[in-house]
C-alpha cells in the first residue's frame, strides 16, 4: 500500500520518526552551555591531569578527592575528584548537581585517596576488599598529598605513594 491512498508507508514513517528525534535533540541541546544558568564554580575550572602510583605501580581505580587545604568548602558545594585509569593517569573533574566539568577551581588542596580491588561481576558491595593504601592517604586531616592548582592548564608532578 502507498501513503497517498491512506495506507502504511514505512519510509515516510521512519522519516517522521527521525525528524521528531532530531527536533527533540536540537531543543534539548539548545539549553546546554547557557552561561546564565551555569553555576559560578563551573566557569572557574581549569584542567588538571596527573598520574598516581603506589610503590611505582599504577593504581587503577583509585579515587582521589580534592578538598581545599584551608578547610573551607569549594564554592557552590561542588565535589572535585578523579579516578585513576589502567595506565595510572587521571583527569580531575568537578561535579555540582547534574553538571560535571573537567578541572578544578584554582587553589591549594589536600588530596585523600582510596583504592580497593574492583569487585568481580558476581560480588556485591558487602564483599568489597579492604583498602590497598595505608590509612594516612585516606584521611584528609593527615594526608601528606597536597597539590596546588594554578590558573591555566595543570599537569601535576607524578604522585608516587609509598607504604
Amino acid at each position: 500500500m502507498d501513503h497517498a491512498s491512506g495506507g502504511f508507508d514505512r519510509q515516510t514513517c521512519w522519516q517522521r520518526l527521525l525528524a521528531t528525534v532530531l527536533t527533540m535533540l536540537v531543543l534539548t541541546a539548545g539549553g546546554c552551555g547557557d552561561s546564565a544558568s551555569t553555576p559560578d564554580v563551573m566557569t572557574k575550572l581549569v584542567p588538571v591531569t596527573g598520574s598516581l602510583t603506589f610503590n611505582g605501580t599504577a593504581a587503577p581505580g583509585a579515587v582521589l578527592t580534592l578538598r581545599p587545604a584551608d578547610g573551607s568548602t569549594i564554592p557552590d558545594n561542588a565535589f572535585t575528584s578523579a579516578v585513576v585509569g589502567p595506565d595510572g593517569k587521571f583527569e580531575v573533574r568537578t561535579s555540582l548537581s547534574r553538571s560535571i566539568g573537567a578541572g578544578a577551581v584554582p587553589g591549594d588542596y589536600v588530596v585523600s585517596i582510596s583504592w580497593v580491588k574492583p569487585l568481580k561481576p558476581h560480588e556485591s558491595d558487602g564483599e568489597m576488599t579492604p583498602e590497598l593504601l595505608p590509612a594516612k592517604y585516606q584521611d584528609p586531616k593527615v594526608s601528606p598529598v597536597k597539590i596546588k592548582v594554578e590558573p591555566g592548564r595543570n599537569e601535576l608532578p607524578p604522585l608516587d605513594l609509598t607504604p
